[in-house]
């Protein structure tokens, strides 16, 4: 049986399985195919930012406080200067010259311009950006002949799944780098922003600063994510081996929003809620401490009007299980709203299912007011 196993494993390492075609090739070519085949579609997006910034002399130096200002603006007067942003992009609709990006890299831009594979540049503008996802989408004005980038689904991904990211880390000079990792883990949250719908698939290919709004992709050639983050130990910009990307199933639903509003709308439950930990789970005489439990219900919001109570644990909504207060706030905004939603909670030790239908989710502020998790 070992000798099975090394067998299967030296095959495996020099042959793969393509799906389209079902024939054998050399695993090196599977990666090869996969950068031929997206490489036209990804591009470097140059967002051009005015700031504003103070002239002094490199020898001066004057303590902090309160004179520090006094001094700095009566003898180096403030003046504005241009400062440019390194990202990356995906062309997703060559015909309509649609490329989503992340919102950290085109945020605040005054002047947003695209370098394709074959190095032309083109100036785009902003359809709408979602600073809660981190995703942006541009527009430029001509269309591409280029093979058009299959979207795959990220919730078939598996850890250990082998992906591929390509993007222009560092410099225009580094553009259309094409890295090879694994998936490491799926369902990251809590990584950028507790506010933020975090759900991110964290990989090691390696990504650094400019691959963010670049590609990652599955051995098929399918676009399954958009990096937008990396983990270093705190001094380092570079990479360390942890990254993150926004799941491609995630990325549809908020560019289907862009391209057709502008802006994204997303559906709202009105609870604070919080996650249920195994002590919660033994007191309330609970089977395990999946789910996300109800703190306080707002007046007159969805939740309210269908019956939904505190002390209620949700533990799934429309089949999809609720692992915790994260998972709870993905998939109620991943709704839309007016849309009715089925929820099995628990209450009293029995199972309950009410359905809701969702309100708005308000705007970010009025989010950030609340002292918990408004969902």
């Amino acid at each position: 049986e070992f000798h099975d196993r090394v067998k299967w494993t030296k095959l495996f390492k020099k042959r793969y399985i393509n799906k389209d075609y079902g024939q054998e090739e050399c695993f090196s070519e599977a990666f090869i195919k996969v950068a031929e085949m997206a490489t036209p579609s990804i591009v470097s997006i140059v967002s051009e930012i005015e700031i504003e910034g103070q002239s002094m002399s490199p020898f001066f130096h004057f303590p902090f406080g309160d004179m520090e200002e006094f001094f700095f603006d009566d003898f180096f007067p403030k003046h504005k200067q241009r400062g440019q942003t390194l990202g990356s992009g995906v062309i997703v609709d060559a015909q309509n010259g649609y490329i989503i990006t992340n919102n950290h890299v085109i945020e605040n831009a005054d002047e947003i311009k695209v370098i394709t594979n074959d190095k032309k540049e083109y100036n785009a503008e902003i359809v709408g950006s979602d600073p809660m996802s981190d995703i942006a989408i541009l527009k430029l004005e001509e269309t591409f002949d280029i093979p058009k980038l299959e979207m795959g689904d990220s919730e078939d991904l598996q850890v250990g799944e082998w992906i591929v990211a390509i993007g222009s880390p560092f410099g225009l000079h580094l553009n259309h780098t094409v890295t090879a990792g694994i998936v490491s883990a799926t369902g990251r949250s809590n990584v950028i922003s507790r506010l933020g719908f975090e759900n991110f698939i964290q990989h090691d290919a390696a990504i650094n600063p400019g691959n963010s709004g670049g590609a990652l992709l599955n051995l098929d050639g399918e676009l399954i994510g958009i990096n937008t983050a990396i983990a270093t130990d705190g001094r380092s910009r570079s990479n360390a081996g942890v990254g993150f990307a926004i799941p491609i199933n995630q990325v549809k639903r908020v560019m289907e929003d862009l391209i057709k509003d502008g802006k994204v709308s997303r559906g709202w439950l009105g609870v604070h809620i919080q996650g249920i930990s195994q002590e919660m789970a033994d007191v309330m005489e609970l089977e395990s401490n999946h789910g996300a439990i109800i703190v306080s219900v707002l007046p007159d919001s969805p939740a309210e009007i269908s019956g939904i109570k505190e002390q209620d644990v949700i533990i799934e909504i429309d089949g999809e299980k609720i692992t915790d207060e994260t998972a709870l706030r993905n998939i109620v905004s991943s709704k839309h709203p007016g849309e009715n939603c089925r929820f099995t909670l628990i209450r009293d030790e029995k199972i309950k299912r009410i359905t809701v239908t969702l309100g708005l989710r308000p705007d970010n502020q009025d989010i950030i007011s609340s002292s918990n998790d408004n969902n």
